[in-house]
């Protein structure tokens, strides 16, 4: 039996009648106070699906026959001895907390073998099976003790990789706080909601068994516990009554557009301690025409806001034991690929096999007066030879940089040996001591 697809279970739950989720929560008494935290720990990933430029980010070129770019030479700015393109702006605060992991070989150029390698480190293989994601790895170390351990924004394409895990570690996606508030609108003692989620199944069954013949109660099931599991634990209390957005707004990230409500999202479930780990992002990158290009630098930075707007809201937010709530956390940001450095045939970029990524707060070995960076492109954008291990960059040793190498560097900051999931070693240099 094939494991049940829990992106929509918002929308099964429902399903169980309009008693079960319901806007509002009248039934359940707002938290005066932020519960004591499970951990002190939290993750989150923000992905830029489908190819970034990096020469808006941390590959910053002047514009030349072979090398096009978006912006004027001036818009290029320098933070700690390093050059960055424009799109870094709203990050300039907390470079004094970043680590930047450059020059990425990537070796898989299409979305579905990238976006695998992206989360789980592996590059897949026709026919294998799905393997477990960094994501689901660090929720299964840090979620034991949360009913919802690993969420996602349901926008993310794809959000994380179970593998063999059980399920409760699997991501659930929602769109907004409001989402993981109406999980909670239940009424009844957990017997009488599972019961109506049963009387739920039955009714599915005998509708589907008329067109299909055959039974969707086993699909039903994880569902089920998830609901009773839900209504048994705390996470109506820690939902409480949400606070108000974190972060001043911009022009293109608002409190009232889906931007904003990711960004609050992934404030509000560290804040309240909802989750150890939350994936959000967006997927809108892909540039290969002149019409989708034209757009690109716009939307690249629209993604860099909103990574901002979280670091605000999570500096803004004091941490129960001291710091803030930044101080705590590990922020990843990464894209599947980059666009070629110039333009093609259709007038836009085409996919390209250097990447970067982001590494932000909690556990990150930075520069001090800026972000320490780790590895190199040549430059027309050729990621360039390093030993992941001690950072030289010729001799014996230096080698190509990897996905894994990137991601096995995450493992290791959450406190994970990433030479259990991934053959490689992480980078050393980027992990605080």
């Amino acid at each position: 039996m094939s494991r049940p697809d829990r992106r929509d279970v918002l929308t099964r739950l429902a399903l169980a009648g309009g008693a079960l989720i319901m806007p509002g929560l009248a039934c359940i008494p707002d938290e005066p106070a932020i519960e004591r935290p499970r951990t002190s720990r939290w993750f989150v990933f923000y992905y830029l699906m489908g190819g970034w430029d990096l020469s808006l980010l941390t590959e910053p070129a002047v514009k030349t026959p072979d090398y096009d770019v978006q912006y004027d030479p001036d818009d290029i700015f320098e933070v700690g001895g390093h050059r960055f393109g424009p799109a870094m702006r709203p990050l300039e605060p907390y470079m004094d907390r970043m680590g930047i992991v450059r020059g990425i070989k990537c070796e898989a150029l299409n979305h579905p073998q990238a976006r695998f390698q992206m989360v789980s480190g592996h590059f897949r293989k026709p026919f294998t099976p799905v393997t477990t994601s960094v994501q689901s790895h660090i929720a299964l170390a840090y979620g034991q003790g949360y009913p919802l351990p690993n969420l996602s924004t349901n926008i993310m394409r794809p959000a994380v990789f179970l593998g063999d895990l059980e399920h409760q570690y699997a991501p659930l996606r929602v769109a907004s706080v409001d989402d993981l508030r109406r999980l909670t609108s239940v009424r009844g003692k957990p017997a009488a909601y599972a019961r109506r989620i049963q009387q739920t199944i039955a009714e599915r069954d005998a509708a589907f068994a008329k067109t299909h013949g055959a039974p969707l109660a086993r699909e039903f099931a994880t569902y089920a516990d998830l609901a009773r599991t839900i209504a048994r634990s705390d996470f109506a209390r820690r939902i409480g009554e949400p606070q108000p957005p974190r972060f001043d707004q911009t022009r293109r990230v608002r409190h009232d557009n889906r931007y904003g409500r990711m960004a609050h999202l992934a404030v509000e479930v560290v804040r309240r301690d909802l989750a150890p780990v939350i994936t959000v992002g967006s997927g809108e990158f892909d540039s290969h025409n002149k019409h989708s290009y034209a757009t690109h630098r716009m939307r690249v930075e629209r993604g860099m806001e909103t990574i901002a707007a979280i670091c605000e809201g999570l500096a803004d937010s004091p941490a129960p034991d001291g710091g803030t709530l930044l101080d705590h956390t590990t922020i990843v940001v990464t894209s599947e690929f980059s666009r070629e450095p110039w333009i093609n045939e259709l007038g836009g970029k085409h996919h390209w096999a250097a990447n970067s990524m982001l590494l932000i707060g909690n556990g990150v070995n930075h520069g001090g007066d800026g972000p320490r960076v780790f590895g190199e492109c040549d430059d027309r954008q050729f990621p360039q030879p390093i030993d992941p291990a001690t950072g030289r960059k010729d001799g014996r040793g230096a080698d190509e940089l990897l996905v894994p190498h990137a991601l096995a560097t995450v493992l290791a900051i959450a406190g994970l040996d990433p030479r259990k999931h991934l053959d490689v070693d992480p980078i050393a240099e980027l992990i605080a001591g």
